[in-house]
């Protein structure tokens, strides 16, 4: 087993024993762990990935992907209301921007 793999596997099995002695849901400890395993498994090879994502039943493949937008269009928000407070900060007006960004290069 490759340290990548242990390390999932180690991971795994922390979040399973977490959620079998807890009776809350979506603790911080868990939470954390939770995200180390999202973490661990973005580093696996695409691949590996999909050959996983395989054996998946198709419906929570779907709930899945489905959470992932979801987080991906939130983080995107947040992101553009860092940059347009970040370019307000910095006097940049929305107009001037925009005429740069329509500049001819």
């Amino acid at each position: 087993m490759s340290h990548p793999e242990a390390e999932l596997a180690r991971l795994l099995k922390n979040l399973d024993q977490s959620k079998s002695s807890s009776t809350t849901s979506s603790t911080g400890p868990d939470k954390m762990r939770f995200s180390q395993v999202l973490i661990e498994l973005g580093k696996q090879s695409d691949t590996r990935i999909r050959s996983a994502a395989r054996q998946v039943p198709l419906e929570t493949l779907s709930e899945l992907i489905y959470q992932f937008q979801t987080v991906l269009r939130d983080r995107k928000g947040e992101r553009l209301d860092q940059i347009r407070q970040q370019l307000i900060d910095d006097g940049i007006s929305p107009e001037e921007l925009k005429a740069f960004m329509n500049q001819d290069r």
